[in-house]
């Protein structure tokens, strides 16, 4: 895959969280909110992450001078990137 080609980092800004991909001149980014809620009656702990913004438009144009992408490739590649940077953020959580 290849956005595991980039540098990557996560930005905290709590409770906002950006994950940011960069490589020889190509950028991009994708905006998380992320809300920590706990039970009116039971006392758990959910952690929901929101994506809010995402700017991959260079990434994508990495992706296809690699492998040629066609207007079919759309979903794949927009699910590949949400799926790609919500694990990256959910790592990041749990150091």
């Amino acid at each position: 895959m290849y956005l595991n080609d980039f540098n990557i980092r996560v930005i905290n800004n709590r409770p906002q969280y950006r994950v940011e991909y960069t490589k020889d001149g190509y950028s991009g980014h994708c905006d998380y909110d992320v809300i920590e809620k706990v039970g009116k009656n039971k006392p758990i702990q959910q952690t929901i992450k929101i994506l809010t913004h995402s700017n991959m438009g260079e990434i994508i144009d990495y992706w296809n001078k690699q492998t040629p992408l066609s207007e079919d490739s759309f979903n794949e590649v927009s699910r590949t990137i949400r799926e790609h940077s919500m694990n990256v953020l959910t790592q990041y959580l749990h150091q």
